[in-house]
Order: C-alpha cells, then sequence, then structure tokens
C-alpha cells in the first residue's frame, strides 16, 4: 500500500475514534419517506417537585403540513403526576412540539412518526435552574426523548436558547432606519451568526444539518415578512411613511426574495423536519417558484397542493371532483392523509347539522340597502352580538373558536348571536360551518353587508367586525377586529345590564 496513503487511512481512522470517544454522531439527517400515514403519540412526563409538576398547562401540536389551521393551538393539562398523553394523525416522520406555559414559555422540539410513540421526560428543576441563572448551562439536559430522532430533538431543545442568545439583535433604532436591502443582510447576517454558533457545538451531525436548515428556512421566512418589522419599527419610532410604503417594500421583498438560492432548499424533503418549513410554503407565487427551481413537481409542490386541500377543510369544503385529482396526484402518505381528514369533516358537517341550534333567515336580495334596525327589531329585549364575518377569513374563524367556551357559559343569559356573511362567503361552504357556529344566520350582498357595517359607524369591507347591542335595540359598542373572549363577555354583560 502506498506510504502516503497508509498515513491517510490512519489519520481517518484515529479522527473517527476521537470523534466517536467524545460521542459525536456522524450520520446524516434522514430524507422522511412518503409511503404511509398513521396514529403518531406524543407522551410528556414532567419530572421535579410535585408544585412544578401538577396541571401544568401544555400546548402541543404537530408542525407539518397538516397542521391546525383557522383555530387556537391545542391545550391540554398534565394530570396530578405530572403526565400527558396526545396522539394525532400524521403523514410520516413530520416535527412537532411542546410549549410548557409555566416557566415563560419552554419549548421542546421533538418529532412523531405513524406507529411510532414519542416520550419527553422533561427536568423541570433544571429549567427552573436555567431560569433563574439567566440560561447559563450545567452537565444536566433539560429534555431526555425518546422516539425518531431522539438525539436530534434532545440537542435541538437542550441548546435552541443558548445559540438564540448568541445571534446579535438590531436596536429599534437601526431597525427604524433600514431599507430591505438592510434587511436582508441583516437577516443573513443573523443566519451566519446562528449556524455558526450550531457548529461550534459538540452536535451529531444530523443535529447541525437541521439547524442550518431550520435557520435558512426561518432566515426566508422573516426576509418574506420584513415588511411587518420595519413598518412597526418605524411606526414605534414615529418615522414618516407614505401610503405606499407598506407596498414598495412588499414590491422590493418579493424582487429579493427570489433572487435567493436558499429558495432551492424547499424542494428538497429533508426540509420538511423543519418546524418552520409551513411558514414558508407560499413564500413566491407557484408561476415564481416553478421559474426558480426549474420543475413544477417535488416535496415543495406536494406540500403546497396538500396545503391547499388542508385549508379548504378548514373552511368546510368537502372533496369535489376537483380536490379527489388533486389528492390522487399526491404521495401515498399525503393520499392518505386527505382522505382522512375528509371523511372526519363529512362526519363532523353530518353531526352539526342534527344536533346544533342554528337559524338561518331569508332577506330580499334585490334590496339596494338593509336597515339596522330591521335586524335588531326582530330581538328585542335580548342582548345581541352581530359579528361579520367570512367563510374566507381565518381571523373570523380564529375568533369564533374562542367564543365557544364564553358563549356556553352564558348560555342561559338573554343574549342572541347573529352572524352576516356576504357573497364572498361560497354559498355551499357558508352551509356547511353554520351548524357549528349556531345562532342566527343572513347571506347578504356585498353592497348589504357594507351598508349595515356603515350604519353602526364601521368601516363597511371588513371581517371580522362586531357590534353588541342592548336589550332596548341601542348600539352600545361598534368596532373592528377581535380583541379577546374576555372582553366581549364583559360587554355582552353591560349589555344584559348585569
Amino acid at each position: 500500500m502506498n506510504r502516503r496513503l497508509w498515513l491517510i487511512a490512519c489519520l481517518l481512522a484515529a479522527c473517527t475514534g476521537i470523534m466517536a470517544g467524545n460521542g459525536t454522531d456522524n450520520r446524516p439527517l434522514p430524507i422522511p419517506t412518503t409511503d404511509k400515514s398513521g396514529i403518531a403519540t406524543l407522551r410528556l412526563q414532567l419530572l421535579g417537585n410535585a408544585q412544578d409538576i401538577q396541571k401544568q398547562e401544555i400546548i402541543y401540536g404537530q408542525d407539518g403540513v397538516f397542521r391546525a389551521i383557522n383555530r387556537r393551538p391545542d391545550r391540554a393539562r398534565t394530570d396530578s403526576s405530572g403526565c400527558l398523553t396526545v396522539s394525532c394523525h400524521v403523514p410520516g416522520l413530520v416535527p412537532a412540539s411542546l410549549r410548557i406555559v409555566s416557566k415563560g414559555f419552554f419549548r421542546v422540539k421533538c418529532f412523531v412518526a405513524p406507529g411510532d410513540t414519542t416520550v419527553v421526560r422533561l427536568d423541570m428543576r433544571e429549567l427552573s435552574r436555567r431560569k433563574a441563572d439567566n440560561g447559563r448551562r450545567s452537565d444536566s439536559i433539560v429534555a431526555h426523548i425518546s422516539g425518531p430522532l431522539s438525539k436530534v430533538a434532545e440537542e435541538l431543545t437542550d441548546w435552541r436558547e443558548h445559540v438564540e442568545d448568541a445571534v446579535p439583535e438590531a436596536s429599534a433604532d437601526s431597525m427604524a432606519k433600514m431599507n430591505v436591502a438592510d434587511y436582508v443582510a441583516y437577516a443573513r447576517a443573523q443566519a451566519e451568526h446562528s449556524i455558526a454558533a450550531w457548529n461550534a457545538l459538540p452536535l451529531s451531525r444530523a443535529t447541525r444539518e437541521l439547524a442550518a436548515i431550520d435557520t435558512k428556512i426561518l432566515m426566508l421566512y422573516k426576509i418574506s415578512h420584513a415588511w411587518m418589522e420595519l413598518e412597526q419599527a418605524r411606526m414605534k419610532k414615529k418615522v414618516p411613511m407614505d401610503d405606499n410604503y407598506r407596498q414598495l417594500v412588499t414590491d422590493s421583498i418579493r424582487a429579493c426574495t427570489a433572487q435567493m438560492d436558499e429558495l432551492r432548499l424547499l424542494n428538497d424533503r429533508r426540509a420538511w423536519l423543519s418546524e418552520y418549513y409551513t411558514q414558508t410554503l407560499h413564500i413566491c407565487d407557484d408561476s415564481d417558484m416553478v421559474h426558480i427551481l426549474g420543475t413544477d413537481s417535488g416535496p415543495y409542490f406536494d406540500c403546497i397542493k396538500a396545503d391547499k386541500l388542508h385549508v379548504q377543510f378548514s373552511q368546510m369544503k368537502p372533496l369535489d371532483d376537483e380536490g379527489r385529482a388533486l389528492a390522487a396526484s399526491l404521495p401515498d402518505s399525503y393520499r392518505e392523509m386527505v382522505e382522512h381528514e375528509n371523511a372526519m369533516l363529512l362526519r363532523k358537517i353530518e353531526a352539526e347539522r342534527k344536533n346544533s341550534e342554528y337559524h338561518v333567515n331569508e332577506t330580499d336580495s334585490t334590496a339596494a340597502v338593509i336597515s339596522l334596525e330591521s335586524i335588531t327589531a326582530r330581538y328585542r329585549g335580548k342582548a345581541l352580538l352581530i359579528d361579520f364575518w367570512g367563510t374566507w377569513c381565518g381571523s373570523c374563524l380564529l375568533a369564533n373558536s374562542q367564543m365557544k367556551p364564553v358563549k356556553e357559559e352564558l348560555k342561559d343569559k338573554d343574549i342572541v348571536y347573529i352572524y352576516i356573511a356576504e357573497e364572498k362567503s361560497p354559498l355551499g361552504a357558508w352551509r356547511n360551518m353554520i351548524p357549528g357556529m349556531g345562532g342566527e344566520h343572513y347571506r347578504l350582498t356585498r353592497k348589504q353587508w357594507s351598508g349595515l357595517q356603515r350604519q353602526a359607524g364601521l368601516p363597511g369591507n371588513s371581517a371580522p367586525c362586531y357590534i353588541i347591542v342592548d336589550r332596548k335595540g341601542t348600539v352600545r359598542k361598534a368596532f373592528q377586529g377581535f380583541n379577546s373572549a374576555g372582553m366581549m363577555k364583559r360587554e355582552l354583560l353591560k349589555a344584559l345590564g348585569e
């Protein structure tokens, strides 16, 4: 054997031995498969003092394409021993997260897969110690995780805050002075700092690879939403902005984003393991992505198709012929998920039609204007919450889900809930949604809908908007946007005179 090659081989063997001795795992990040969907189980056990583990509130969910849309995140409380078990239907190996509401919303990153059980044992003593000591680490780790990609999950969870603290943040003053090009450079510098910080740690190869993917995808998301951060910074520092500022910034961001090499990462199936992946699904128009990626197929486009169908399900639209054709073009696991969700939706629609108390009110569709008085007079003697909403309005649907506990709490009160949609809400989706909402329902023309809003001093073109009317038919409050369920409850009780 050539002596030089022999020396190189010995050096490589020695390096491999050192890495193995340090416990470094050199296996690459696996590529998720798309061959089956199924039920994944996620178990949490809090370890520590009794007062730290009893009845803790947990926010949880899987972060894949079939995520919760237009509703609050799933929440639950651990039992008296600090344990919680949940399950969900997933289209393969996907990222999941657990947020412990106490201790400052500590977040655990993990992974779930069909037929597997992921177990997270969270050391509340170590978590409390770190919080009290400004995040300073000890030899102990916070989360002990078993299940798919357990080592990657443990390392990402344990080192996340350390890395985040190592990445410099721009001041409000400097942010207010940035243009789009400045912000793109800033976001890139942050990503480089983050990747360097991860690479400096004694982590497995798969963790470093996923940390780099996470960082790049998060950078894409931040840049695509830069107008929000730039606008808020300018408003906070009272920097003048003309009426066209947002549109100009948005156009500039779109042009910058379309030139970023990191977009190609979105068509790499490993990127599905990033918790930020779904936030970048519509970062560019589909036609632009075809041009950028040089193809109209691959993991990114599969997710776009699945996401489109999932959004329709959130709007109570079962599969039609077009939807079934789209589902048939998906990988097996995604097609199975679509069929599973469609079956669940059909059962939900049928059950709500049988059990819900709701009433559809007919109106004159030829009338140019409908008076607010003509509607409120029908319910004189009761307090009214009039909700201007749309099947297309995610904020409306989220607000409606947050109001359900309040409506249940006040169900014995003299309150009528009136929901007013307009013709932009497709008739089929509207009919499927309203049984689950209960109350009195109206579907008006666009002009009628706008006119009713303006009679109460509202913009006339916004959703959600609300009007609260007292027992005498007097408008007590009219406002745009959902504040909180608690505020709604207080205002309704005032309208009742309580």
